[in-house]
């Protein structure tokens, strides 16, 4: 069997038909990454969010290091085109942007204002990424790429 037959037989028709499925899929492997990465280890994640510094100290790192993840997993069934109800959508949706979105801001305060910073924290504790302005443009392309998969991918109906 050939690979673009096994394809075929795992991807609804419509799949084919536009290009836009695909790149949701290729968005979605992004946020899988960064999701399993930062699950990886996550008893060290609080860790990470609590050398940002925010206001807040303790409970601001604490919910972040719950937020991040959980932004990330429920955006998949969006990207994936998975068939969901009309608030499971919107849901899934809008995590689509405010992952990318918490990720712009939390690059921006490490960059700014968090000057002990050591990790990015974008791939939890598991990659040690330093903090500069790559982060903020990966952040800031990461969001143009979910702008741009929101605008794009219709809703699949049951």
């Amino acid at each position: 069997m050939g690979v673009k037959k096994f394809m075929h037989q795992l991807f609804p028709p419509e799949f084919f038909a536009s290009p836009v499925y695909a790149r949701a899929i290729v968005l979605g492997s992004v946020y899988l990454g960064t999701l399993l990465l930062q699950l990886f280890t996550f008893e060290k994640f609080a860790e990470v969010t609590r050398q940002f510094d925010l206001p807040g100290g303790d409970v601001t790192a604490v919910a972040l290091t719950w937020l991040l993840p959980l932004l990330s997993a429920t955006a998949l069934p969006y990207l994936i085109s998975m068939k969901l109800n009309p608030v499971s959508y919107k849901v899934s949706r809008a995590a689509v942007l405010l992952a990318p979105t918490v990720w712009v801001f939390l690059s921006a305060w490490q960059n700014i204002a968090a000057k002990g910073a050591l990790n990015t924290g974008l791939f939890g504790a598991t990659i040690v990424t330093s903090v500069g302005i790559w982060s903020i443009v990966f952040s800031l392309l990461w969001l143009w790429a979910a702008v741009l998969c929101v605008r794009e991918l219709p809703q699949r109906k049951k």
